[in-house]
């Protein structure tokens, strides 16, 4: 039998064909793994609302505190205990509790191999001060499925801000919303469910932000 090989141009062929099918495939695969990411950082998010329920339960119906004296709600024994963090307090978060598109967060280790929630979730304090011990009391709450409780956020805190500071990732603070998933906002409500957010759902002056008011 007569042998034949390749010809450069055949080869070509085969090399654009492979080249076209990776760059349909390419965005496709990327999709997947940024909507993999959103779903690890809902099932965050749906275990901070279930620490917080049974914190509720054993603490007479007031929520994790926003800010101690001294930590963050994040660093508080209350929260570690809830989700079982093994941490000594003052110390960062295990990565498995970070939003997985919090590429600041991630990048930036806190100490001993823990990482900084302070540019992955804030949780909302409007309303509540700005000092001292503060923590939401469930029984005021109005409309607890519409109230916003912690979301996305480049600061530990988060609030109505008058500025309307939102950004996509980076050390912004200043209570900023971050829209890491397709420019929107995971969110976690005072009732524990999740949802994906666009901007303008949680822009300023939207009742979201006020969990005492009706209106």
């Amino acid at each position: 039998m007569k042998r034949t090989n390749f010809t450069l141009i055949e080869l070509l062929v085969v090399i654009a064909i492979i080249a076209i099918l990776a760059s349909m495939l390419l965005p496709s695969l990327a999709r997947a793994r940024n909507v993999a990411k959103r779903i690890k950082c809902t099932s965050n998010m749906k275990q901070m609302g279930l620490a917080n329920e049974f914190y509720s339960n054993s603490y007479a119906n007031y929520c994790i505190p926003v800010k101690n004296e001294t930590n963050p709600w994040f660093r508080t024994d209350v929260f570690r205990d809830a989700l079982s963090i093994k941490t000594t307090i003052g110390t960062g978060i295990p990565l498995d509790y970070i939003c997985p598109m919090a590429s600041y967060a991630i990048s930036h280790p806190y100490s001993s191999g823990y990482f900084h929630m302070d540019y992955s979730y804030g949780m909302n304090y409007r309303d509540l001060g700005s000092s001292g011990y503060l923590v939401w009391f469930r029984p005021k709450v109005k409309r607890p499925s519409e109230k916003l409780l912690i979301a996305d956020a480049v600061d530990w805190l988060v609030k109505e801000a008058s500025w309307n500071l939102y950004t996509n990732e980076g050390y912004i603070g200043n209570q900023a919303i971050a829209p890491r998933h397709d420019k929107r906002i995971d969110v976690l409500f005072f009732d524990g469910h999740v949802e994906n957010m666009s901007h303008d759902d949680v822009s300023v002056n939207k009742l979201i932000w006020h969990p005492y008011r009706s209106n």
